[in-house]
């Protein structure tokens, strides 16, 4: 069972990585990071946050919570008060980078988090993989952004991490493979309820 400061090390290093991506695109001048395109994402998932904690229905945000998991080749039973906290502390963290990104997409870096790490997110920035400069002037296909992201997870992480890989499919399979530009909400809400009805040992899936 993880104790108290080790979950917390876990979230904190989780977010540190996912503020250190945006960023990262933000500095490689990726558009899908500026706050036209991002700032109604945000706001529309501190809402879904708050419902979530309010109501202790956490099952939307379980592929999150078994990506964290499987991340850190952690055994977790889903049934259990672990999970539960789990869930729950994860979310605190998450709405945490949301409001964080909130700022940021106001152009307001004063807060707390971005004040500490800021040397850190430029120094991070080296590992990140590069676009061209045409990359960034049309929305790219969702395959060719989890490629991105998992050649930087793996730079990061060093190691495979193979547990992504299925989930990966899955989602090119449930979501099809097209600029991320034109999904809706109503599509990743719906894969979302795929991706929970599925066995989490699914890890692969042919076609």
């Amino acid at each position: 069972m993880l104790s108290h400061e080790q979950l917390h090390s876990l979230l904190r290093e989780s977010s540190l990585e996912s503020l250190s991506f945006t960023e990262g695109e933000r500095y490689k001048g990726n558009m899908h990071f500026a706050s036209n395109s991002l700032n109604e994402v945000v706001g529309f998932n501190l809402e879904m946050i708050e419902h979530a904690l309010s109501s202790m229905n956490y099952m939307m945000y379980k592929p999150h919570v078994n990506a964290l998991i499987a991340e850190h080749e952690l055994e977790i039973d889903q049934d259990s008060d672990e999970y539960r906290m789990f869930c729950r502390e994860a979310l605190k963290y998450l709405y945490d980078i949301m409001k964080i990104e909130q700022d940021r997409c106001k152009g307001n870096y004063s807060n707390d988090f971005d004040r500490q790490v800021r040397p850190a997110l430029v120094q991070t920035t080296a590992l990140l993989p590069q676009a061209s400069a045409g990359d960034v002037k049309s929305a790219k296909l969702l395959s060719v952004e989890i490629q991105s992201f998992m050649e930087w997870k793996r730079k990061k992480k060093g190691k495979t991490l193979k547990n992504y890989d299925g989930m990966n499919k899955l989602v090119l399979k449930i979501l099809g493979d097209k600029p991320i530009d034109q999904y809706e909400y109503d599509e990743i809400l719906a894969a979302r309820g795929v991706l929970e009805q599925i066995p989490k040992n699914a890890t692969s899936i042919k076609g």
